[in-house]
């Protein structure tokens, strides 16, 4: 009687098996385009530019001096902000003598904005200074530099001179300025 009803378990399970093999079930499926992931971008455009690089030359103490406009176009895909500093190339250290703040202009010149008031030039060696935020993709901005001579530079400063770069570093919005002084900063 067990091998009958072996037999019979045996049985039912591979009719079983060949009911569940032979059953159809209905499926689709759909593969959508080739998905694309880009990473964006952070440019600066020299494009175009006036009045820089600049020469401020016979510059006396309370006298201000003007460069002429310096235009940014930013290239970038992301939102990025601005930032400005000055590193040292040739000659004296007149980082005690100088003051200096930063104009928005218009492309023509018309003023828009003072970007900060006066401060010392070391300010520019050692700090980033913020001159524009969210700069969006196509977007020019234009600045003017006022520099003058402290009432303190005594005769010992005449005739000095030196050469800097100029530095516009732009950072994905909201990111922060390098952690290196511009004054460190790697140049060409």
């Amino acid at each position: 009687m067990k091998r009958i009803l072996s037999s019979l378990i045996i049985i039912a399970l591979l009719a079983s098996t060949a009911v569940g093999a032979t059953q159809a079930f209905y499926h689709d499926e759909v593969v959508l385009g080739t998905n694309t992931f880009a990473l964006g971008t952070v440019d600066l455009e020299n494009a175009w530019t006036s009045g820089f690089p600049f020469s401020l030359n016979n510059l006396a103490p309370g006298q201000v001096s003007s460069t002429g406009v310096l235009g940014v176009g930013y290239g970038g895909s992301l939102t990025a902000d601005l930032y400005f500093g000055v590193k040292a190339d040739t000659g004296e250290n007149l980082k005690d003598y100088l003051e200096y703040y930063i104009e928005e202009v218009t492309a023509g010149g018309t003023h828009i904005r003072n970007v900060f008031g006066w401060r010392d030039v070391s300010d520019a060696f050692t700090n980033w200074n913020l001159v524009a935020d969210n700069v969006t993709k196509s977007q020019w901005k234009y600045y003017r530099l006022h520099v003058r001579v402290k009432d303190s530079a005594d005769n010992g400063t005449q005739g000095m001179s030196a050469t800097n770069y100029v530095i516009i570093y732009a950072v994905q919005d909201g990111g922060t300025a390098p952690g290196t002084a511009p004054w460190q900063y790697p140049t060409p």
